[in-house]
Formats: structure tokens, sequence, C-alpha cells
């Protein structure tokens, strides 16, 4: 599979993860949401529900994020015991002939592999961008309520 290829496939694989799960899709409703408005035409209870629902729904993302860390790693651990089986296993050529037809024999572990470390590193970069985007939100939260107080001091 050529580079394209697998890129394509990464892609298709994440739009299918944001299909599939249920939070990954909640997260992208509320920030498609926030994304239909300028940030200054949301209200203070706007912004703070927006926020604690991100935040609520950051634990979840968490834990998925960390069962795909889990996936990814597991894979790698059996595509190492395989591959090195094989190559025990192997007694024909030189040990580097040995490795190659090991490496080649276990690809479709590999390609797994691949595609698990991509999801878990997505889900981890999702999981960031949401804690800042929630981070966002508290800062305009915190410039309404001084705006608030100093439109009432100034009264």
């Amino acid at each position: 599979m050529d580079l394209d290829t697998q890129i394509q496939k990464c892609v298709d694989d994440l739009i299918s993860l944001r299909d599939e799960n249920q939070v990954i899709k909640d997260l992208m409703n509320i920030v498609a949401t926030l994304n239909a408005k300028e940030m200054n035409e949301w209200t203070g209870d706007q912004l703070s529900r927006a926020g604690a629902k991100l935040a609520l729904l950051l634990i979840n993302l968490g834990q998925y994020s960390a069962e795909c860390r889990m996936a990814f790693n597991s894979t790698y651990v059996f595509r190492v015991f395989k591959t090195n089986s094989s190559f025990i296993m192997d007694n024909d050529g030189t040990q580097g002939q040995k490795w190659a037809q090991a490496k080649v024999k276990h690809k479709d572990i590999y390609d797994r592999e691949t595609y698990e470390n991509y999801r878990s590193e997505a889900i981890g970069a999702l999981y960031k961008d949401i804690e800042r985007l929630v981070s966002v939100i508290q800062s305009r939260l915190k410039m309404l309520i001084s705006e608030d107080f100093n439109s009432r001091r100034e009264v």
C-alpha cells in the first residue's frame, strides 16, 4: 500500500472514529455549535454550559484515549513477539534474511500497530485541543465577568 493510500485510510478511519464513538461525536457537535457564532456573540451562560459539557466529556475522552494507547501497546508487543518467534524458528538464511522474512510475514500485524498508534495519537491530540478550548472558554468567561463588574462600578 503506497503512502497516499495509507494516509487516506488513516483519514477515513479517523472520520469513522468520529462516527463510531459517541463522546467524539458529542464533542464535535459542541465545537461545531461554538464555531457557528463569533465568541463575542455567546452569552456567559451559554459559554459556561458549553465549557462544563466539554469538561465532562473530557473525562470520557481521557478514558477512551487510554484504551487506544493500551490497544497500541498490546499490538506492538504482540508484533514484536510474533516477529521474534518467526526469527528464532526460521533456520534458513543469514540473520538479515531471517529478520526480513519475519517482518514480511507479520506485516499485517505491523499495519494494525501503525493504525492503533495513529488512532492513539489522534485521540490524544483531540484531548489536548478540547482542553485548550475549555481554557479559552474560561478566559472568555473571566473577561465577561470583569466587563460586567466594571460596567456596574461605573454606574
